[in-house]
């Protein structure tokens, strides 16, 4: 930030000055012998600075590709979550929060494939948009290990924000019945990048979310992409039915997220702060991608059985101690009935 002010404030400055007082002395001399020849090497000297400045015209996009998943039982016909308080489980609590029961019944699992499920995926998206960006848009994630787990904190920027009540946010998805009941998305509402706004489109195969301001355009963009039988089940999150091998399907959904700068903004001294947004945006949403799911249920599956192997070990000593007590008493006693 000092760098940028100290271009902003005083090399930026000094050279229209510069530039301005020479291109005025040449004017007002313009009948001066060499008039000619000082313009020529006043517009030769801008073609240094020109060259210099141009990749300033490129635009960096970011671009990022999740996939997320629901599980669909077909006995009976509804989405479901697996075993209470597995790592999917847990992953998917902003799309199953507060959801009547309705939204996640269907006798067709292709009803999912595209108006139902894009209601539920885009739900679970809008409830971590809230949830995560309540307070603040521009914020540091601080990552430690600790002795109960991962813990996270959040640095808190003084960033000028756009704010929309909640009200505000589900009124922009009048097409979405699960939003649009009270109730069912909670919170403090969502601050945005300043100047931003925030607007919606939908299709029965598509729904975009963008978020734009004057300095870069960020979308989402949601699309239906295939579903398969898992005959299986899923290691620790679902065990398979072996009376009916073909019950459980996985439904997959392409979440794309871009943000691209605006012209004349791709280094502006604001754009780090935007990239840090759209990075904390990546973060959130991977908390739902099957590869992160999978990372937490593989640890989890390895600590239950190290607990199980230490718990085993534990008892066996304790069963060796009491052989070893048994056999050491007197044989009087275990005639007395002691």
């Amino acid at each position: 930030m000092f760098e940028s002010n100290l271009v902003r404030i005083v090399f930026v400055p000094v050279y229209i000055v510069m530039t301005v007082f020479t291109a005025y002395l040449i004017w007002k001399n313009s009948a001066s012998n060499d008039s000619l020849k000082n313009g020529g090497i006043a517009i030769a000297a801008l073609l240094p600075v020109f060259i210099a400045v141009l990749p300033y015209l490129n635009i960096h996009e970011k671009k990022d590709n999740l996939v997320f998943n629901l599980i669909y039982d077909s006995n009976t016909k509804q989405i479901i979550t697996g075993k209470p308080f597995s790592p999917y489980d847990c992953a998917y609590i902003p799309v199953f929060a507060n959801l009547p029961e309705e939204f996640i019944k269907s006798e067709n699992i292709k009803d999912f494939m595209d108006t139902r499920g894009l209601n539920l995926i885009e739900k679970g998206i809008v409830s971590e948009l809230v949830l995560n960006f309540s307070s603040n848009w521009d914020y540091k994630t601080v990552k430690q290990i600790t002795p109960f787990g991962k813990n996270i904190t959040h640095q808190q920027s003084d960033s000028k924000y756009t704010k929309l009540n909640l009200k505000q946010v589900t009124n922009l998805f009048p097409y979405n019945p699960i939003i649009s009941t009270p109730g069912v998305i909670v919170g403090g509402g969502l601050v945005l990048p300043p100047n931003s706004s925030l607007l919606t489109s939908t299709t029965n195969k598509e729904r975009i979310i963008t978020i734009n301001n004057t300095k870069a355009k960020t979308t989402i963009k949601i699309n239906p992409s295939s579903f398969m039988v898992i005959q299986k089940g899923l290691n620790g999150i679902l065990d398979p039915d072996p009376q009916n091998m073909n019950r459980y399907f996985l439904i997959s959904y392409n979440i794309s997220l871009y943000m691209k700068p605006k012209r004349f903004e791709m280094y502006s001294p604001e754009m780090p702060n935007h990239e840090r947004w759209y990075n904390n945006l990546i973060d959130i949403f991977k908390k739902m991608t099957w590869e992160e799911i999978e990372k937490k249920n593989k640890q989890l599956l390895l600590d239950n059985a190290v607990k199980e192997i230490l718990d085993n070990k534990k008892n066996s000593e304790i069963d060796e101690q009491a052989d070893a007590d048994f056999k050491k008493r007197p044989w009087k006693q275990l005639y007395i009935g002691e």
